[in-house]
């Protein structure tokens, strides 16, 4: 039987990404964030996943059935223009997904790069492939470019309220192991706006907050980098609580029928920004003098809506 690192590597990355399917079904919302050797590939995002259909190097166009890791990061690769690469093995059991390539990170067509893809669901490594592991909502998806299979997987919070200017603020890091297990990240470096802190024992790191919405990110050797989190640092509250954009500055545009203003388009944002754009449907959305035309455009400036406006 297959040990669950080699398991993990079936889930990982080989040929160009083939066209993903033209209607999916039963869109499963989760998120994904891709992690590649030197920076983040796919920052943390919500993509639904379906049933497509990927190219196989060594053959066929093959349909992977249902709501899957494999199926979420084909889609998601689609919707950033990410380039892909897989194949597939039955040489070890059922039918198995080898992504080799992401982004610019290649771990080869048998396993000769300086690192390999593999994936975690909910901070846990995988038992199954890519293609085998179904997802749910509101599920966790981690891929990440490796040569190290006991590389933990690092986890800041960061105070969600804003901070005034000049205030002393705390973040934690937690490292979580292939089995999930959590325990506080010692030792990690965090940056923010420029300076860095060390954690101490407890995973615990201080900074004096700045004025502006800045980013802050944790690495400690060989780990998996933490997602990008952010604070909002204040002279007055108010520039850090933006209004909401004004009714007429708000349109969407879906198979011809035209809604405006933010009470009426704001619940199609929320389901667009969860769930996507439905399969086969033509779409539009106008705000603030921009327009974005099609799924993946659409998608993002509703998330970008709801981040902002309904969170």
């Amino acid at each position: 039987m297959l040990n669950r690192h080699r398991l993990a590597l079936l889930g990982g990355v080989v040929a160009a990404i083939a066209a993903t399917s033209a209607a999916f079904a039963t869109p499963t919302p989760a998120t994904i964030r891709v992690e590649g050797d030197d920076a983040t590939i796919i920052p943390e995002r919500k993509q639904a996943s379906a049933e497509p259909n990927v190219a196989d190097r060594t053959g066929p166009v093959r349909t992977v059935a249902g709501p899957t890791a494999l199926g979420q990061l084909i889609r998601a690769g689609a919707a950033t223009s990410t380039p892909i690469r897989t194949s597939f093995t039955d040489a070890f059991g059922p039918l198995a997904a080898l992504v080799e390539r992401v982004g610019p990170d290649d771990q080869g067509r048998n396993f000769e790069g300086p690192g390999f893809w593999l994936f975690k669901v909910n901070h846990a490594s995988s038992s199954v492939a890519a293609n085998q592991r179904t997802l749910r909502k509101g599920d966790e998806v981690l891929w990440y470019f490796t040569s190290s299979f006991s590389a933990a997987e690092l986890d800041l919070s960061a105070p969600a309220a804003p901070v005034k200017r000049g205030k002393r603020f705390t973040v934690t890091v937690t490292a979580y192991d292939e089995d999930g297990k959590a325990t506080p990240a010692g030792g990690a470096r965090v940056t923010y706006s420029g300076s860095s802190e060390t954690t101490n024992a407890s995973g615990r790191a201080t900074f004096t907050a700045k004025r502006g919405t800045r980013g802050l990110r944790a690495t400690r050797g060989e780990d998996i980098r933490s997602a990008s989190e952010s604070i909002c640092g204040y002279v007055k509250k108010s520039e850090c609580s933006p209004s909401r954009p004004s009714g007429g500055s708000l349109r969407l545009v879906l198979d011809g029928k035209t809604t405006a203003g933010w009470a009426r388009v704001a619940p199609s944002l929320r389901a667009i920004s969860a769930d996507g754009v439905p399969a086969g449907s033509t779409v539009a959305l106008a705000w603030r003098g921009r327009v974005f035309r099609g799924e993946a455009k659409v998608q993002s400036a509703a998330r970008t809506l709801v981040r902002r406006y309904l969170s």
